[in-house]
C-alpha cells in the first residue's frame, strides 16, 4: 500500500461524517474524532496499522507491534473485531459498536454501514467455503450475518437479525433466516441519505 492510498482511504472514511453533519473539514474536529469517535477511531487506526503491515523496514515493524497492541486494546474495548490487513474500501462506518465480527478474508466495498451485532463469517468446508464479499453502499442492520463465500451486490440493505447464506444481486432488500429477497428495488431506502445511513 502506498501513502497516497492510505490518505485517500482515511479521507473517504472521514467524509461520511462530514456528509452526516453537513459540515466542512476542520483539522481540530478531525483530530478530535480520531480519539473521541468510536467508529472513526477504530477505522483510522485500522488504516494506519494496515499500512504499516505492508512495510518491511525494521523500525516500521517495531512501530507496528506497538500500534497493533494499542489497536487490539481498542478492538476489545469497542467490541469490534476488524483484523489488520482486511480489504476494506473507503467510507466504512460503524453506526454503533459492540459485537461486530469481521473475518480477515472478507472484502468490504465503499460506503458500507455496519450496525451492532453484525458478523461477516467464514465457512471452512463445503460448497460455500470462504468469506463474504460486500459490494458498495451495503447496509447491515443490527444482528445481521453474512456467512461463507457469499457475494452481496451494490446498494443492498440487509434487515436486522437476517442470516445471508446465498449471493444477493444489486439493489435488493433482504431479510429473514435464511435471508430472502423482500424487494428488488432498494433505491427508495437510499434517496435523500447521500450514502450516509443512520
Amino acid at each position: 500500500m502506498k501513502i497516497n492510498e492510505l490518505l485517500s482511504l482515511i479521507k473517504e472514511d472521514y467524509q461520511r461524517y462530514l456528509k452526516l453533519e453537513n459540515k466542512e473539514f476542520k483539522w481540530g474536529k478531525f483530530v478530535a474524532r480520531i480519539f473521541f469517535s468510536e467508529s472513526f477511531s477504530i477505522t483510522f487506526w485500522f488504516r494506519i496499522c494496515s499500512y504499516l503491515n505492508t512495510k518491511e523496514n525494521i523500525f516500521v515493524r517495531l512501530l507496528l507491534k506497538l500500534m497493533s497492541f494499542c489497536y487490539r486494546m481498542n478492538e476489545h474495548h469497542l467490541g469490534i473485531e476488524l483484523p489488520i490487513g482486511t480489504r476494506v474500501m473507503g467510507g466504512v462506518k460503524f453506526c454503533h459498536y459492540g459485537t461486530i465480527v469481521i473475518n480477515e478474508n472478507s472484502i468490504i466495498g465503499k460506503n458500507v454501514t455496519l450496525h451492532h451485532g453484525c458478523t461477516l463469517g467464514c465457512i471452512f468446508e463445503g460448497a460455500h467455503k470462504g468469506s463474504p464479499v460486500l459490494g458498495n453502499h451495503v447496509v447491515m442492520f443490527p444482528g445481521s450475518k453474512v456467512v461463507g463465500n457469499v457475494h452481496i451486490g451494490n446498494n443492498v440493505v440487509i434487515a436486522a437479525n437476517s442470516v445471508v447464506t446465498k449471493d444477493i444481486p444489486n439493489n435488493c432488500i433482504v431479510g429473514g433466516i435464511p435471508a430472502r429477497i423482500l424487494s428488488e428495488d432498494s433505491s427508495s431506502f437510499f434517496i435523500g441519505r447521500n450514502n450516509v445511513v443512520f
